[in-house]
């Protein structure tokens, strides 16, 4: 019997969420020392595990006052699930509980950063509810 279950992401959980995050990326230089940070000063990074096995992951945080605003605000970072079990509403449920634990902690907007071109992610972020907002993004880059 398949059993699905979601819970809080662990740092000892950084093996298999750079494994899965190359397989959806095709990229192998993951910054795992950066993810770890993330991980473990996380109130809201989830895992989901089928019979045991993480297959899926989702990364956000909390925001302070940042760009102008005295707010707390909910950052979804990164998300992954293992392609070999894509299509299952894995993806959807771990959305939709991070919005959940979000709310719980009293915050009320959550955001992040998709690329323009990205319309499957556009898409799935839409699907929990998320919508696009009237900002820009800048940056520099000095590489």
């Amino acid at each position: 019997m398949d059993r699905t279950e979601i819970r809080p992401l662990d740092i000892s959980d950084i093996d298999k969420v750079a494994e899965i995050y190359t397989k959806v990326t095709g990229n192998d230089n993951l910054d795992t020392e950066r993810l770890l940070n993330q991980i473990d000063n996380s109130l809201a990074s989830l895992a989901v595990e089928k019979d045991g096995q993480l297959i899926g992951f989702i990364i956000g945080g909390v925001l302070e006052d940042a760009f102008g605003t005295i707010e707390k605000v909910g950052l979804i970072n990164m998300i992954g699930i293992d392609p070999s079990f894509g299509g299952a509403g894995l993806g959807q449920k771990l959305g939709e509980e991070i919005i959940s634990n979000f709310q719980g902690l009293g915050i009320t907007k959550i955001r992040t950063i998709v690329e323009d071109t990205d319309t499957s992610l556009q898409k799935y972020f839409r699907s929990i509810g998320m919508n696009k907002v009237e900002w820009s993004v800048f940056e520099v880059d000095k590489s």
